[in-house]
């Protein structure tokens, strides 16, 4: 009975898994939209570079929403490029607004993904173009944007370098450490070494002599026994 109640519960539960992973599904198909209509946009014979890039950027945000963050990055890098080509597309003294809001988006662009040195770059261009149209209101606004980025990235400079200090000195410490264990491990061979091609000298040995027993004194029968057998044993 309970096993059949747990079935009916993980069966209840189908729809909703299957309405999510098709929410997902069409909202992915969202996102490629702006996709498509970014490349329609620059086909020839007159490409809209600044449009494209606004395609871009919505495909950027719809897959930030989904958390694609690898698929948002590219879109947005995507139009940054774009965005820039804008820019550089229209001729020198044309339209600074136009010009100068093409770098400014770029310059959003490029913020979005963390590459705060091409943004100072693109905000820098857009600040000139202002400038040279006499949008002073807005040149100063991205001069305070700039000023805000400079010590941004100098604070993600100074982050990035004390961690590199960080990884070096533990690598040296590590080096360090290898180095002594290998100079103790080659000191405790060479100590066994020496330990075994050391002997103790035999002590040298003496010749034994061989023990003289002192000789009995003959007795006088034993005396003339000897010079009878002297005398009279056959000689050769």
């Amino acid at each position: 009975m309970m096993n059949k109640t747990y079935m009916m519960k993980k069966l209840a539960l189908l729809p909703i898994v299957f309405l999510a992973l098709f929410s997902v599904a069409h909202a992915t198909a969202d996102c490629e939209i702006y996709i498509q209509e970014a490349h329609s946009k620059i086909s020839p014979p007159y490409p809209n570079y600044f449009g494209a890039g606004e395609e871009y950027y919505n495909a950027a945000e719809c897959y930030k929403r989904l958390e694609k963050f690898q698929e948002a990055n590219s879109a947005y890098l995507n139009a940054a490029r774009y965005y820039e080509k804008a820019a550089e597309y229209i001729v020198e003294g044309g339209d600074h607004l136009q010009k100068g809001g093409s770098y400014e988006r770029a310059a959003e662009s490029y913020l979005a993904v963390g590459e705060y040195s091409k943004a100072i770059k693109s905000y820098e261009e857009a600040k000139l173009v202002y400038s040279q149209g006499g949008y002073a209101a807005k040149a100063q606004n991205i001069e305070t944007i700039l000023e805000e980025l400079q010590e941004r990235e100098e604070y993600a400079t100074a982050i990035e370098l004390t961690r590199e200090s960080i990884i070096g000195l533990i690598s040296l410490i590590t080096l360090f450490i290898s180095i002594l264990f290998l100079a103790l491990i080659a000191a405790a061979n060479l100590t066994k070494e020496k330990e075994r091609s050391f002997t103790v000298p035999d002590e040298p040995k003496t010749k034994e002599e061989p023990v003289k027993t002192p000789q009995r004194e003959a007795t006088p029968r034993e005396r003339v026994i000897k010079k009878l057998r002297e005398k009279y044993a056959p000689k050769e």
